[in-house]
């Protein structure tokens, strides 16, 4: 269970009456891949930093400024840990930080410290025991203190995830070397440290959720969980109840003593403040929280997973810098006809009291349950995957043979599928998780990306409902919501029209034709094998 997470925060999370700026996060997990001759490998270091990427998305970080180096990666060339790698792309990283932004910088692996040696070092991928060269330093010269010191961010937090006890487990090759107990950096002026645990304790994992007590609090009490209803709370606070809730589930669970240590190298108060905090209990029992999921029985025998999608307000459409990109990079500087103004530009502001949303597209087990198999014309044969040849009026056909006491089963409109696709992050991104996709986050043409040059996968074909559910999470649990099938939405395109509204885009079609903002409109009679349905339930 040796190892070292290093993690270094400005908060957004900044300090009382600093003005705003954008979050950044530069994550690194090794674990999985280190040579068993020279590092023992860590298969669980992986789910510690993930979740934690997780935790910074529902907390108002975009993925776009997130880069996440792992040895799971399928970028090998580029986002492996090793450490010309880490150094490069933390390098460039930093280029962008300004003094009012938000930055996380997470090492996670194994650290080694060399008896004698006024440093220790973080073990990246393909780190050799007995060469320091192969290692990154956190002082001195090359090191990670020097650089983070150097980043025009004022102040961090340092989080470190390591076992502290006999550092001879770390490694087989610990007879060729002398390694120390201590750890002998100093920490630099401005620095928030915050240990997983003493000197001579051991960091434990929690078995049935396959990652560290610590992390798991840390992640809990930084989202909110501990301190509900409040936007604003102070470092302090969030230090205390990560040390006495690690220490005290350590302790229940395996009789040892495990007690995060806090090192302050600041002045002032410090308070951390998210925009994704829980609500407080008093207010939570109104309704259904957000995202909050809740099986309905549509028809007899037929039940359907629906996600809540919370009160709100948000503006439709896309911005012009958005319609600047995809007019100047895919149609030579010249609007389509077909993009007329009410597609591309903002539209109007929606405002909903919330509703549920189908959490996956139909699939053609649920229609043929509602509908009859015989009914089902899906080209590509699947219970598990979308239904689609479905024209508008036979998915009219489909609602009304459903029932939910209390709500009316319906299409949803488009401005009701737009605001819950955006997931509350307002329309200044082209996806719900930024502004990049290339077949690795949604089913489409991958050949065809958008905010990017790499290709992707081309599937050709539906895939299962939810398959992209873990490649990026929606904020209130939608899957689905860019590719696989596009969608028919229960609204004319226009007053005076006889099309309706499709949205999301679908496995046929190029990236820039799965924004939030596309829209589509059809004939009502329409049956095509990348179109099909999902439902929404509404007062």
């Amino acid at each position: 269970m040796c190892r070292l997470l290093v993690l270094l925060l400005l908060p957004a999370v900044a300090f009382a009456q600093a003005k705003p700026g954008t979050n950044y996060a530069f994550l690194v997990s090794c674990g999985e891949k280190y040579n068993k001759a020279q590092l023992r490998p860590l298969p669980k270091s992986f789910r510690d930093m993930d979740d934690y990427r997780k935790a910074l998305l529902a907390t108002g970080f975009d993925d776009d400024n997130i880069a996440f180096l792992h040895d799971r990666t399928t970028e090998p060339e580029r986002y492996l840990p090793e450490k010309d790698k880490i150094l490069t792309e933390l390098t460039l990283l930093l280029k962008s930080v300004g003094p009012n932004d938000t930055l996380v910088v997470a090492l996670n692996g194994h650290g080694l410290h060399f008896k004698g040696d006024k440093t220790s070092y973080f073990c990246p991928l393909k780190a050799k025991v007995s060469d320091k060269t192969t290692m990154i330093p956190m002082d001195g010269e090359g090191g990670l203190f020097p650089i983070l010191k150097a980043c025009k961010a004022k102040r961090k937090l340092l989080v470190v995830g390591a076992c502290r006890n006999d550092p001879k487990e770390v490694t087989q090759a610990a007879e060729q070397i002398d390694l120390d107990l201590l750890d002998p950096d100093e920490v630099p002026e401005g620095i928030v440290a915050l240990y997983s645990c003493k000197a001579g304790q051991k960091t434990y994992f929690e078995e049935d959720k396959d990652r560290s007590f610590f992390f798991d609090h840390l992640i809990r009490a930084w989202q909110g969980e501990y301190h509900p209803g409040e936007d604003k709370v102070s470092l302090e606070a969030i230090f205390e109840k990560v040390k006495t809730t690690t220490s005290a589930a350590v302790r229940k669970q395996y009789a040892e003593a495990q007690v995060p240590e806090v090192r302050r190298e600041y002045d002032g108060e410090w308070l951390v403040s998210r925009g994704g905090v829980r609500p407080a209990a008093k207010t939570a029992a109104k309704g259904p929280k957000p995202g909050e999921e809740k099986a309905y029985e549509i028809a007899k025998n037929v039940k359907m997973t629906f996600c809540w999608v919370p009160a709100g307000e948000s503006p439709l459409g896309s911005p012009k810098a958005e319609q600047e990109y995809v007019t100047k990079s895919f149609y030579d500087g010249k609007r389509p006809d077909w993009m007329d103004a009410e597609s591309e530009e903002n539209r109007a502001k929606f405002k909903t009291t919330g509703f549920w949303m189908g959490k996956y597209e139909v699939t053609q087990g649920e229609w043929e349950m509602v509908m009859g198999a015989e009914t089902n014309k899906s080209s590509f044969k699947g219970l598990r995957l979308p239904v689609e040849n479905v024209s508008w009026e036979d998915c009219q056909g489909f609602t009304k043979k459903c029932a939910v006491p209390g709500l009316k089963v319906t299409l949803p409109h488009e401005d009701q599928w737009e605001y819950a696709c955006r997931g509350g992050k307002g329309n200044e991104k082209a996806f719900f998780w930024g502004d990049k996709l290339n077949g690795d986050k949604a089913n489409h043409d991958g050949n065809y990306p958008y905010g990017t040059t790499s290709k992707g996968v081309n599937k050709a074909e539906t895939t299962e409902v939810g398959s992209y559910e873990k490649a990026v999470e929606h904020s209130w649990g939608l899957c689905d919501m860019s590719g696989n099938v596009a969608e028919w939405c229960e609204n004319l395109h226009t007053t005076s029209g006889a099309t309706r509204v499709i949205r999301g885009g679908s496995w046929k079609d190029y990236a820039r034709l799965c924004r939030s903002t596309t829209r589509y409109h059809h004939v009502s009679g329409l049956r095509v094998n990348f179109v099909g349905l999902r439902i929404a339930l509404v007062h």
